[in-house]
């Protein structure tokens, strides 16, 4: 059962061919959790799911392994097949499960995916009269209630703020109140709007039981929504990590590297001169002193960088745009803070997003 445990989950797929009991083990509940309890923790078991588009409208999904000399061969032996869809938004992942918006010409979709199974199972979505642009949705376990929840996040000045899905329940409910904050130059409450930019609120992340975005009132926090009792909480930023030039600025918002709640801005875009990318950690959770910043790097040839995943050597994978007036392609490439180019797309085709999860065997149609 170990060998089997450490198994990749194609290979497991193949297995569940040797033999009735080979399948009846393979399938059941407690071994999947086995699986995934282990794959959490192998490097070989976290992979990067990216989403190329194109020019024509239509997207692509690659696997890529996280070993940069892999990464390499697996963005350069991609395959050029292009699904059929007219687009896509990655949102979240959570124990191998990815959430997806799907955009049709008929209107969203919503969609919980299994890579590497190949299963999936569309999820309803709660009545809007705005498109999924206007909306951030975050996907997480909350162990108490041993249950999936899908969190969605409205733009400031739409009702409800938030909308909330249990998954064994396949309801929404709503949440009609953004979180408040003193302000202390006024001393009146003030909501704490989503971070709103480029016609996209600031992505969702989950960490420490609660789903985190980055927020907006007479400053900047991180605010987080409790999985279990559902209720609000506020995260201040350091003064010194917030006080940079907004306007000069094209990229800021948060993350989780290696289970660590984290804070990026990608500052002077618009100057003449390199941008300089900071990243900031929180090395003890909920505890705003302990923001430290982890490296700062500067880069002539990108913008819009943002933190995917931190190795255990502490260098980070980065996706950044490239700078179209300084080079002789518009894209994006992923490499490492120190430096190392790991993936590459030219004028054809742009890698949009990515998001690294887990290789699991858990069936979304599952948890519902």
């Amino acid at each position: 059962m170990d060998i089997l445990i450490r198994s990749p989950v194609r290979s497991l797929l193949r297995f569940k061919c040797v033999s009735k009991s080979w399948k009846t083990l393979i399938s059941e509940s407690y071994f999947k959790m086995k699986h995934l309890s282990h794959a959490k923790n192998d490097l070989n078991s976290q992979k990067l799911l990216v989403r190329e588009s194109f020019a024509s409208g239509l997207f692509n999904f690659f696997c890529f392994s996280l070993s940069t000399d892999q990464l390499i061969r697996d963005a350069q032996n991609r395959p050029s097949k292009c699904t059929p869809f007219g687009g896509a938004n990655i949102y979240s992942c959570c124990d191998g499960l990815v959430l997806l918006g799907l955009n049709y010409s008929f209107g969203d979709q919503l969609l919980l995916w299994n890579h590497f199974t190949r299963e999936s199972t569309k999820l309803a979505l709660p009545y809007t009269p705005f498109k999924l642009e206007y909306t951030t949705f975050g996907f997480g376990y909350d162990a108490i209630s041993d249950n999936y929840k899908i969190l969605k996040v409205n733009r400031g000045g739409i009702e409800p703020a938030l909308e909330i899905l249990t998954l064994k329940s396949r309801s929404w409910r709503s949440i009609f109140n953004f979180p408040t904050i003193v302000c202390p130059k006024t001393g009146s409450q003030m909501e704490i709007h989503p971070y709103y930019q480029d016609f996209t609120i600031s992505p969702m992340v989950f960490v420490g039981g609660a789903f985190h975005w980055l927020g907006r009132s007479y400053n900047y926090s991180v605010v987080s929504f409790s999985t279990s009792n559902e209720v609000y909480g506020d995260i201040p930023l350091l003064e010194r990590i917030y006080r940079f030039d907004h306007k000069q600025s094209s990229n800021y918002g948060i993350s989780v590297l290696g289970g660590m709640l984290c804070f990026y801005s990608t500052d002077n875009y618009h100057r003449d001169q390199p941008v300089t990318f900071q990243l900031w950690g929180m090395k003890e959770y909920g505890v705003v002193e302990s923001w430290t910043e982890l490296f700062t790097l500067r880069a002539s040839d990108s913008y819009n960088i943002t933190p995917k995943y931190r190795y255990a050597d502490g260098d980070v994978l980065l996706r950044c745009s490239l700078d179209f007036r300084r080079q002789s392609c518009y894209g994006h490439v992923f490499r490492t803070s120190k430096g190392q180019l790991v993936g590459l797309s030219g004028s054809q085709s742009a890698f949009q997003e990515g998001i690294v999860y887990t290789e699991s065997l858990i069936s979304p149609k599952s948890l519902i």
